[in-house]
């Protein structure tokens, strides 16, 4: 849709021309019930229109790619987009997210029973928690005697048999429901379905997913489109030959793939927002963004109840920039309002906070992982450069590999788009130029407790203000935003990984500088745990044969791995010893204490391998029983 028929186009795939004469109505070529009408369906403006007044798909054209709507248009059907897990996917994520998106916006309520996610078992009987593929068509078809009798017959000769009776493998539904919610894509309305499913799937098991189709070609059936069209699917299951029939039963024009599953339950890395930024051009706006859980080796995953769960929580930096709203604190996507500040910047925070973890053996309960979207308003007619995609604007430039400079073809000027064309641009700003920055560092945040951030501070300059552009490789900087301070904190970095800086001057004219110097900067957790707290220990002289020394700490599991316990004469100790993560730890056979002062000393060490500072003690030698260290 969206085209307007070109030759002999006698299909309504594309608009039609409503400002035609009825003699000349593309939409009579197709049949004579439709005429052109304007703004409607999914052609909007005087300038398109629908071929409407249908009764069936088959007064529509081509039938495979054209329905009739609840409107009585004709209308394109709806296509799937874009899967997760992909079909080549061979070792996804028991919790992994399983996610559709559609070419348009859809009929939510026609998912119900209409997407179906299957396990292949093979000659194993369906595990508990899931349901034989063919009992939940029966359960779902009203059936008739006949169908109803002959489903017992094939009960019974499965219970004689021991397996089903023509089923090659079992096939397990997999039990859990389909929610969506609608995007906006580059002015189009589209629809996300996501499957949750209620329970971790199994490990190594090929799971096929049905989308169910319009099996007729009437939009009767399946899923269905906001207009009342039904899918004509595809079949992208990696399986050869294709699989479309399960235990007997067939899925015409379904859309079907599969996907294997690993043996880990994995956990959250990090939060992307999608879209990772977004331009409004006028106030008070709605769009959605989409946070999604991922895990450290890329993939998405989904939460699951009493077993690895988390809840969302949305949020600006700025409200009077735009604001956000959402319903649940299950829900993954949010609505942002843009605000009526014609010229401002926010971010937006989606933030994972972990409710329940059995999976790690570490309890991560509490810990929070946030993920950031940038907003940007900017309300003008004619802006520069022309906003192609309100997902990618500003454009950000970067020079080519061969490092060829921005230029045009052969023009002259004459050319429509010749050297004055150019010179307007190059003209455009006559400011001058602003010095770049010069005095400026970036280091790891100290403060950070579990790092994926830096610290930038500068020398700051009357009447400038100063913009930061960040990425993974010198030279192209996708990330850029305006500093305030100094120092500014940039959060959402991966650790262990090299990021590139450079800065900007921006003057009071608005004329932005060219770029600082490059720095770089392998973003680390550097910040040490706490010293243990309530550290106590004793010397136990009650068994000559065993003398010990005795220490007691908290245990903290925040960000905390193991404790290292250090003992010796000295008051830096040599001998060390891991004591795990525990809250304690036992020094024995120190057959010289009798003789011998001993100091001992914790710390705490975490995940980057950071000590804290020591707790210390010192022991008195020739304690004859039990005796306090100080």
């Amino acid at each position: 849709m969206g085209c307007l028929p070109e030759g002999n186009d006698d299909s309504c795939k594309c608009c039609c021309d409503p400002k035609l004469p009825a003699e000349q109505d593309t939409c009579k070529k197709i049949s004579d019930e439709l005429t052109c009408q304007p703004n409607t369906g999914q052609c909007t403006g005087q300038e398109r229109g629908s071929c409407c007044g249908c009764t069936s798909d088959a007064q529509c054209g081509d039938p495979e790619l054209v329905g009739c709507g609840l409107s009585t248009c004709c209308s394109a059907r709806p296509q799937i987009e874009l899967v997760y897990p992909e079909p080549t996917e061979i070792d996804a994520c028991r919790n992994t997210l399983i996610s559709i998106a559609f070419d348009q916006k859809m009929n939510g309520g026609s998912f119900n029973g209409n997407i179906i996610v299957a396990g292949d078992y093979g000659a194993s009987l369906c595990p508990t928690g899931t349901e034989l593929l063919t009992e939940l068509a029966f359960n779902l078809n009203d059936g008739n005697w006949l169908q109803r009798a002959w489903h017992k017959i094939r009960q019974w000769l499965a219970n004689i048999s021991g397996q089903e009776a023509t089923a090659a493998g079992n096939f397990c539904v997999v039990k859990g429901e389909t929610i969506s919610h609608d995007i906006l894509d580059n002015g189009v309305t589209k629809t996300i379905a996501q499957f949750i499913i209620d329970t971790p799937l199994d490990p190594t098991i090929r799971y096929h997913v049905i989308v169910q189709g319009d099996k007729s070609l009437n939009s009767s059936s399946g899923v269905l489109s906001a207009t009342g069209v039904g899918l004509n699917g595809q079949n992208w299951d990696t399986v050869l030959p294709p699989l479309s029939i399960f235990n007997g039963i067939t899925y015409p024009r379904a859309q079907i793939w599969s996907f294997v599953t690993g043996d880990q339950i994995c956990q959250i890395d990090e939060v992307e927002v999608v879209p990772s930024q977004h331009l409004f051009q006028r106030p008070f706006v709605d769009y959605v963004f989409e946070a999604r859980a991922k895990t450290s080796n890329g993939q998405y995953i989904q939460r699951i109840t009493n077993v690895y769960n988390w809840q969302w929580d949305w949020g600006v930096e700025n409200v009077n920039t735009a604001t956000v709203k959402y319903e649940r604190e299950t829900d993954n996507f949010a609505t942002v309002t843009s605000g009526n500040r014609g010229d401002a910047q926010t971010w937006l925070k989606a933030t994972a906070t972990i409710t329940q973890d059995v999976v790690t053996p570490l309890a991560t309960a509490g810990r929070s992982i946030v993920g950031q979207a940038r907003i940007i308003l900017f309300f003008c007619s004619n802006p520069w450069p022309a906003v192609n995609d309100p997902n990618m604007w500003p454009i950000r430039w970067t020079d080519r590999n061969d490092n060829c400079d921005v230029c045009r073809g052969k023009y002259s000027y004459q050319s429509g788009g010749g050297l004055i064309e150019v010179l307007k641009d190059l003209l455009f700003s006559r400011e001058d130029r602003p010095l770049a920055p010069t005095v400026w560092t970036v280091t790891n945040d100290s403060q950070a407790q579990r790092g994926g951030q830096a610290v930038i501070d500068w020398t700051v300059a009357k009447d400038f203000t100063y913009k930061l552009y960040y990425g993974q490789q010198s030279g192209r900087y996708d990330t850029s935003l305006v500093l305030t301070g100094p120092p500014f904190t940039v959060t959402g970095l991966k650790n262990d990984q090299t990021y590139y800086f450079v800065m900007t001057s921006i003057n009071d004219k608005r004329v932005e500088s060219e770029f600082s110097e490059v720095k770089s900067l392998i973003v680390k957790d550097v910040k040490a745990p706490a010293t243990p707290t309530n550290f106590s220990a004793e010397v136990n002289a009650t068994n000559d044969q065993n003398l010990k020394i005795i220490g007691q700490w908290t245990l903290e599991l925040n960000d905390i791995v193991k404790y290292i316990v250090e003992y010796g004469p000295n008051q830096s100790p040599a001998i060390k010893a891991d004591a795990g993560l525990n809250n304690g730890y036992t020094v024995q056979f120190l057959h010289n204490l009798t003789i011998q002062d001993y100091y001992i000393r914790v710390m705490a060490v975490d995940a980057a391998g950071n000590a804290s500072q020591p707790g210390q003690l010192f022991c008195a030698r020739g304690c004859a029983d039990v005796c306090d260290c100080t």
